[in-house]
């Protein structure tokens, strides 16, 4: 979707949409994966166990440095940053201070929502804090919740709303939008390889059967 804003921040913004974009993605294949069901988390750990409790961590991990990023300010020392605070100090040329003052205001709800993420983020995803490392059992550094995220990405969503309704009178829609070939895809081609598995008395049978696939090697 096109939104135009002042030719000097169309830049910023078009940055900006596509990773929100792609983080409300990755949260979906989060969700497709392990936020539906026991039994879905049963069919994963069947499937791959290991592989599967890596991957969760690793997109929980991973969504929460998207969210952490896009909260930062707009300058660390010498070096600017592309955050959503970048993008409301490039706004406020617009010189108009209703949405001047909304945009700031859904800034200061996001960077509420997402304090924990930014917390753990410094602490223990992108930096290996001594004390919450060598303390595990300290109460300060509290484990992510799929509610903690959605509340995060909500109050994501309508900053940049607010951007979108004064630049293009509109509301985009990132929690309905899905990537193809997402968790829903790959969960279906590991039911059909288990049921395939099911049609044969052993692995040897199984294995040999496969191997005349022109899938097979990958």
């Amino acid at each position: 979707m096109v939104i135009a804003t002042p030719s000097s921040i169309q830049p910023i913004w078009n940055e900006l949409h596509a990773e929100v974009t792609w983080l409300h993605w990755r949260w979906r294949i989060y969700q497709q994966l392990f936020g539906k069901s026991p039994e879905r988390i049963a069919f994963l750990n069947e499937s791959a166990a290991t592989f599967f409790g890596m991957l969760q961590n690793v997109l929980l991990d991973d969504v929460q440095l998207g969210l952490s990023k896009l909260g930062d300010p707009s300058q660390t020392g010498k070096h600017r940053n592309l955050t959503l605070a970048a993008l409301t100090e490039s706004l406020a040329g617009v010189n108009e201070l209703p949405f001047t003052a909304q945009l700031r205001s859904a800034l200061a709800t996001y960077q509420s929502k997402s304090a924990s993420v930014r917390d753990r983020r410094n602490k223990r995803i992108a930096h290996l804090d001594f004390d919450t490392s060598i303390q595990r059992a300290s109460p300060g550094l509290r484990a992510p919740s799929r509610q903690e995220i959605d509340e995060a990405l909500n109050a994501l969503r309508k900053f940049m709303n607010v951007v979108a309704a004064r630049f293009g009178n509109t509301q985009i829609l990132y929690e309905a939008s899905a990537p193809d070939g997402g968790g829903e895809a790959l969960l279906l081609l590991l039911k059909g390889g288990i049921r395939h598995r099911e049609l044969y008395q052993d692995d040897g049978e199984w294995l040999a059967d496969l191997q005349k696939s022109r899938h097979f090697p990958v």
